[in-house]
């Protein structure tokens, strides 16, 4: 491959960094920026991909990709790449809420990350951290909570040992989510978002992140009853996945502020909000968040 053509995904790496994730994306996308790479160059640029495509919740895509990977892997033998595909259309499988289709990927997962040979401790704890994570997060939307505590303790338990890496962001998230939903326990959700977000502010492309954790806060003030402070956190996580075009978790924040502003007697603001997210997810493919729930609070609201 030509200089110009490294150039461009080394660019497009960089614009991925700094937030600009169209514009990465759009380069990531051309093919013929990948011809002529060795499988570990092609695998870098083939994760900052499916990083893209996970921040952008496209799930039908990331599961193109991830076939892609695997079929890369499994032409040239290469254990590796294999599990980085899987783990992609796990990822892919999850957002677009095909959880029987990704549960049935991980014994396959698994049985690669046995039969990796000749790599470092350190990429072999991480693809491990990985799928852990990307289980836990199967589970916790694909109705097997279970999986969520037992996939996590060991990351969660020594994570000051790990680099700081976005797996170690999402399993602090999860486990937030977890406490949350399923224990009930306010304090250690707290923690867990906290934890989340120091850390997310030291690693690379960590604009999703940051304005993830800022949502989060919002979910947990709403749960222990404080409205403002939680529209404080919705808000300014709105104001930055707008920074990065998220539409996905745009809807997601536009319905969340529009509750909150129905809760507080704030009719008008409440259905606008609603109104508008209601209008992104009709553009945007269905995940685990359903449009109809917006509906129906829309027509609550229209009641009150």
């Amino acid at each position: 491959m030509s200089h110009s053509e490294l150039n461009q995904l080394s660019r497009a790496e960089e614009l991925f960094n700094q937030g600009n994730l169209e514009e990465a994306l759009e380069i990531l996308n051309d093919e013929s920026h990948f011809e002529g790479l060795s499988l570990q160059q092609k695998s870098h640029f083939q994760f900052l991909k499916g990083l893209n495509l996970f921040y952008y919740n496209r799930g039908e895509d990331l599961i193109s990709l991830g076939e892609t990977i695997y079929k890369e892997g499994q032409k040239c033998n290469d254990n590796l790449q294999s599990f980085d595909g899987l783990f992609f259309m796990i990822t892919g499988f999850a957002i677009a809420s095909k959880f029987e289709e990704a549960f049935k990927l991980f014994e396959e997962a698994e049985s690669f990350l046995k039969h990796i040979s000749k790599l470092s401790k350190e990429i072999l704890t991480q693809r491990k951290a990985r799928l852990s994570v990307v289980k836990a997060f199967v589970g916790l939307h694909g109705d097997k909570v279970d999986l969520v505590e037992k996939s996590l303790v060991w990351i969660l338990d020594s994570q000051e040992k790990f680099d700081k890496s976005f797996e170690i962001v999402w399993a602090n998230l999860i486990m937030a989510s977890y406490l949350l939903r399923v224990k009930s326990k306010f304090d250690l959700c707290r923690e867990h978002i906290k934890k989340a977000l120091s850390l997310a502010k030291e690693i690379k492309f960590n604009h999703f992140w940051i304005a993830l954790c800022q949502l989060y806060y919002g979910v947990y003030y709403v749960s222990i009853g404080e409205m403002d402070k939680s529209l404080k956190y919705n808000i300014k996580s709105l104001e930055l996945f707008k920074k990065i075009n998220s539409s996905f978790n745009i809807a997601i924040l536009l319905n969340n502020i529009g509750g909150l502003y129905g809760e507080m007697g704030e009719y008008k603001l409440a259905v606008e909000h609603l109104e508008e997210s209601i209008n992104l997810l009709e553009q945007i493919p269905q995940s685990f968040f359903s449009i109809e729930g917006t509906i129906e609070s829309l027509i609550t609201l229209a009641v009150e």
